[in-house]
């Protein structure tokens, strides 16, 4: 199968679709069968209009606006989702620091008076 007519502006509809529903999920509470619906509807829009821009339906007037939709959206998700990585890495990280300066603390041989 051909997924090249699955993306808008260089952004991968096949990637944009669950980027939008599981930032829904997280930032708005989105669950279950909303998320699934969710899932559905921005599935039937991106693929839909990705298919009527190939057969040319939507006029060249508005396909550079779509394209700015689509690419400002993948680029606002891949930003959140790289800033969520880093967060957790530094926390992770943190968290490491912490715990082998308690081990050290503990490990050292305590002064009695």
């Amino acid at each position: 199968m051909d997924f090249s007519g699955f993306e808008i502006g260089g952004v991968s509809l096949l990637l944009l679709v669950p980027g939008v529903v599981e930032f829904s999920k997280s930032a708005f509470g989105v669950k279950d069968r909303l998320a699934e619906a969710l899932t559905v509807g921005l599935g039937c829009a991106f693929i839909g209009l990705a298919q009527a821009i190939a057969l040319e339906l939507v006029p060249a007037l508005a396909l550079p606006w779509i394209t700015v939709a689509v690419v400002g959206l993948g680029g606002g998700l891949a930003i959140a989702g790289y800033y969520k990585l880093v967060q957790n890495a530094a926390a992770g990280f943190i968290d490491r620091v912490v715990d082998r300066a308690a081990q050290a603390a503990r490990s050292m041989p305590r002064l009695h008076k």
